[in-house]
């Protein structure tokens, strides 16, 4: 069900009034909430969305925050639709950042080095442990999203769960197949960033029993 239509109003009003771009917008909808637009939120999401963005005080001790808690928060999702994790709530990513540097929390991550070796270490493990094949270091946010999908499909296909047929074929037919029943793009070429986030959480569940 969607949110009131007044929430919906709000969250555009407060996306205005706050500068955020559609990109970033569009980030935070997927990362954060695992939808693609705001009409996909439930009442209590889209208040929590207009308490993050106006920096209301729903933020707490266990929720991660500061400037680099964006790309932590879709390293740390990322692993656990990669079944790596099983805990996906940002408590648990507040203690792993907090094992990396010594800091008790993202807020305090200022300096670029201490939030690089928690995105490096983050890297590491997906590829390690979640077969994350992660493309040359120039790549665009649409590369390292559909690396992260493409780990997440080879995973469910290596347990048997698009058939016999070769990984390729089952990358390009039946993970397209399964997108595209879910209100995704007809093509995985046509997919953005954020769809291959959707897509992510949808082959996630699957990989954990909850679809």
């Amino acid at each position: 069900m969607s949110p009131a239509p007044a929430l919906i109003r709000a969250i555009h009003t407060a996306k205005s009034r706050q500068k955020i771009d559609e990109a970033t917008y569009r980030e935070i909808l997927a990362d954060r909430f695992q939808v693609v637009s705001s009409k996909d939120l439930s009442d209590e999401q889209a208040r929590d969305f207009l308490d993050m963005v106006n920096g209301g005080a729903r933020p707490s001790a266990s929720t991660a925050s500061g400037e680099f808690a964006p790309i932590l928060r879709a390293l740390w999702i990322a692993a656990h639709n990669l079944a790596i994790v099983t805990c996906r709530d940002d408590h648990a990513l507040i203690a792993f950042c907090e094992r990396q540097t010594g800091l008790a929390h993202t807020r305090f991550l200022k300096d670029p080095r201490d939030a690089h070796k928690v995105i490096e270490a983050l890297k590491s493990w997906l590829a390690r442990e979640g077969g994350v094949d992660w493309p040359k270091k120039q790549s665009t946010l649409k590369e390292r999203k559909r690396a992260i999908a493409r780990a997440i499909a080879k995973k469910l296909h290596e347990r048997g769960d698009f058939g016999e047929c070769p990984f390729p074929f089952a990358w390009a037919t039946a993970v397209e197949n399964l997108g595209r029943a879910a209100g995704l793009p007809t093509f995985l070429a046509d997919y953005t960033p954020q769809n291959f986030d959707a897509l992510s959480n949808l082959l996630g569940a699957k990989l954990r029993g909850e679809a």
